[in-house]
């Protein structure tokens, strides 16, 4: 697997970005929902004890998620164009 191939460009960073926004807004709209199948999942985000939601560290999932997208986002455009101009 070459990193650079898989995730060197703009087009894949702004599919990531989407993605990540998407999953969000979908979470987000699943949960206001009282969707039955969701429940023990809200049950278990209010009462703070769901991995993925808040550990006792206080990192949340999204928040590495968001790190990685912007690491990604900053070789994109940043380092990846500097060094293909020189």
């Amino acid at each position: 697997m070459d990193l650079e191939k898989e995730m060197g460009s703009p087009k894949d960073f702004k599919q990531h970005a989407l993605i990540f926004v998407g999953a969000h807004i979908l979470m987000f709209i699943l949960l206001r929902t009282e969707a039955n199948f969701l429940s023990k999942m809200q049950e278990s985000i209010k009462a703070e004890k769901i991995w993925f939601y808040h550990e006792e560290s206080g990192i949340f999932i999204a928040a590495i998620w968001l790190l990685i997208l912007t690491i990604q986002g900053a070789y994109v455009f940043f380092i990846k164009q500097r060094s293909s101009s020189n």
